[in-house]
Order: structure tokens, then sequence, then C-alpha cells
């Protein structure tokens, strides 16, 4: 399971990831991503040795709104859920994903983000990975994201080792992680 609180805050019509492991053309594992040539609708993107597997949600991005995005893999079926609702099912979720030597990069594509296409313009929090864990089966209801009360509030809590955040933030040019992870 791969979840997180999402706000993009730039809708331009590329793709743009929050979390990849996607190297070169035989080192890659998965993406997650807002697709600006779907629409803004969401997606996650698997490879299995040469296969690609994928799950795109009916749910379209707006700016500056905050979104609750999981994608569990459950046996051999695949689900993305937004907002806590079910959106998407590929149940030819099989066998076992590439096994990447690139690094988990949060807030672009590939090893070495960059500005523009792949590089994630807006807000990233809780994001949490589960190994092994299908957390949600099925739809679920949201748990309140930190930011209820605005941006300026949330600026005002420090991120630390309790608190789990990996947060990106949106003023620099080039994507930079701030926060703490463990």
């Amino acid at each position: 399971t791969i979840e997180a609180w999402i706000r993009p805050s730039s809708l331009d019509g590329n793709y743009h990831s929050f979390i990849s492991q996607w190297g070169n053309l035989n080192d890659r594992n998965f993406e997650f991503d807002l697709r600006g040539d779907a629409g803004n609708a969401f997606r996650f993107y698997q490879n299995f040795n040469g296969t690609t597997r994928s799950i795109t949600s009916e749910t379209v991005a707006k700016d500056d709104e905050w979104h609750h995005l999981a994608f569990v893999r459950d046996g051999n079926t695949g689900k993305l859920f937004v907002n806590g609702v079910l959106e998407a099912i590929n149940t030819s979720w099989s066998g076992t994903p590439n096994n990447s030597s690139t690094t988990v990069t949060i807030g672009g594509y590939g090893a070495t983000p960059s500005a523009g296409a792949g590089a994630w313009y807006g807000w990233i929090q809780d994001l949490r990975i589960y190994n092994g864990v299908a957390k949600y089966r099925t739809g679920f209801k949201v748990p309140n994201h930190f930011n209820s009360s605005g941006h300026s509030a949330w600026q005002a809590v420090a991120d630390t080792p309790v608190n789990n955040f990996a947060t990106l933030n949106e003023y620099f040019a080039t994507p930079v992680i701030v926060g703490a992870y463990s």
C-alpha cells in the first residue's frame, strides 16, 4: 500500500509524479502521478520484468484541492482509491515487480528529478508505504488531512519523526524535500 494526501498547485497538461522509483528502461519499478494527458486523473504505474500495469482514477485533480490517494495490491489485484472511494481495479496485477536499484523519489520522476514535466508542484502530506500490507480492501472513511485549517496553520507545526510527514516545499524552483521521514 502507498498512500498520501496530495494537493497540486499547477495543472499544466504534463504528468507530475509525487512518488516514483523509475530509472532507465530496465530499472523501473513504480510511479504514482497526476496525468495531465489524461485530463489530470491520478495513475499508479508498475513494471513487472518488462510488463507494465497501470490503473487510473475517474476523479481528476483541481488546482489547490486536497485528495487522499491510496494504491493497494491485494493478491493479484491492484486497487486505486481516491478520497476513500474505490475508483479502479486491475485484476491482472500478478508477478514480481522489478527489483529496481533506482532511489525512491518523493516529488518527482526518476532518481534526479528536475523542474518541468515529471516534477511535482504542490504539497504532499502523510506519505506512507506499507510493504506486504493491503491496508484498504474496500471503500473507507478518509482520515482528516493535517491541513484542515489552512496552509498557514500547517506551516506552524514542525515536521518531526513523530509527525511522520514527507512534505514538498513548492516555493523552491527545483523540488526539494523538507521534513522528516522515518
